[in-house]
């Protein structure tokens, strides 16, 4: 399974961002595929790495969102594992933006039940 991950990123990344429509096949591909959500979802999170923010389409980005979502509350609930890994994710490259602030709060609407450390995460990091 590797391999296909890692070629993937490689062509993904071929000029060093995702445009719109490598979002799109990508998309189409995830929906097809015989993963779980968080294997997804850490595959998007590599490729968000290594790709150019600048230079990444929106419509990228918001399929990151998506799938980390879907991932994080397919129970309905973050654990304090998942609120670890949620930092991991957010703070990659040292920032906070305001599209992960937005991501962090609508998982905090979405979420059935937060552990303390993702409610101390919100209430630390998150503009209310």
């Amino acid at each position: 399974m590797a391999d296909w991950k890692r070629l993937a990123a490689q062509i993904a990344l071929i000029d060093g961002a995702v445009d719109a429509q490598k979002a799109a096949i990508i998309r189409a591909a995830l929906s097809t595929s015989n993963t779980t959500p968080r294997e997804e979802a850490e595959f998007l999170i590599a490729v968000r790495r290594a790709a150019d923010a600048a230079r990444t389409a929106p419509e990228f980005h918001q399929l990151v969102f998506e799938v980390v979502q879907h991932a994080i509350l397919r129970d309905g609930e973050i654990s304090p594992a998942e609120t670890r890994w949620l930092i991991d994710f957010v703070f990659a490259d040292g920032v906070l933006d305001e599209h992960e602030q937005e991501f962090l709060m609508n998982l905090h609407r979405a979420a059935v039940v937060t552990c303390p450390e993702f409610d101390a995460l919100i209430h630390d990091q998150v503009s209310i």
